[in-house]
Parts: C-alpha cells; structure tokens; sequence
C-alpha cells in the first residue's frame, strides 16, 4: 500500500507542476481573439498587426493593445500623434506637464521629436480583467491627449 501511495503522490506531484501549468498557458492568438471578441461587442473595428497587437478606431484615430502572452497580466493600450513642425523643446515641456496632470497615462516623444506616444500600462490579478479597467484607462488617454494638446497651443 506504501508504494501505491507513492505512485499516486509522484504522479499528482507531475500533474501540478508540468501537465497544469502548461495546459493554463494561453497562446497569443488566444488573447487576440480574447481582446478583440470585447472590442467588437463595443462596437470598435479590430485589426490584427503584423506584431500581433490589436489596433480599434475611435471617431477616426488609431489605439492599439499590446499583446503579451509573455506577460500576460500586463495590459497596455496606447495611441500616438504626428507633430509635424512643432519645437522638441515645446513638445518635451508638454509632456512632462502633461504626465504631472494625467492619471495613469505616460507621454512620450519620439527621439526625433516627430512623434507623441500616449500608453497607459496596468498590471492585472488575471488578464481577463481588462475588460473592468478598459472603459478607465481609454478615457485617461484621452484626457492626457487633450492635456498635451492644450500645452503646444
């Protein structure tokens, strides 16, 4: 009976920490479609990039989420601007008043000082939880675009 039990144990034991965890492992088409199945039942028009991040139109500009399976508690959504001629110097003092202001939300420039990048990064218990924070998050990258926008006028 001893040894029947040790079989049962080392095969449990084999279970958990090789046979689970692999079958809990998600792929990243699996958080494509998990993202974009919640996009589409709020209406936005879903595309997938050639890197595998997601990319919805809102009133004619671009966002895109970040997909991670690497990482998957990490969600990030961001979107980004064109600056054509305007100063570095204008846009770089922009950003970080904007930063200051903004909840969450991360502006960057381009090196080239081309380009504004607005992202907001979460780190979630389970990655299906986006779905309670993503109404949130977009609306404070919105309100960071409208903060950075006032500040080059």
């Amino acid at each position: 009976m001893k040894k029947l039990g040790k079989i049962f144990f080392t095969i449990l034991i084999f279970g958990l920490f090789i046979v689970f965890p692999a079958a809990a492992q998600k792929t990243k088409s699996d958080f494509q479609k998990m993202y974009m199945d919640f996009l589409k039942k709020k209406g936005y028009n879903t595309t997938i990039l050639e890197d595998g991040d997601i990319r919805f139109v809102i009133e004619g500009s671009g966002f895109f989420i970040v997909v991670n399976e690497k990482e998957p508690q990490n969600f990030q959504i961001y979107t980004f601007m064109s600056l054509e001629n305007r100063s570095k110097q204008i846009t770089l003092a922009a950003a970080n008043n904007t930063n200051g202001k903004s909840y969450g939300t991360k502006v960057w420039i381009s090196d080239d000082g081309t380009h504004a990048v607005f992202i907001i990064e979460n780190i979630l218990l389970k990655p299906k939880d986006f779905q309670q924070i993503f109404d949130k998050a977009l609306a404070s990258i919105v309100e960071s675009i409208y903060y950075f926008l006032a500040e080059i006028k």
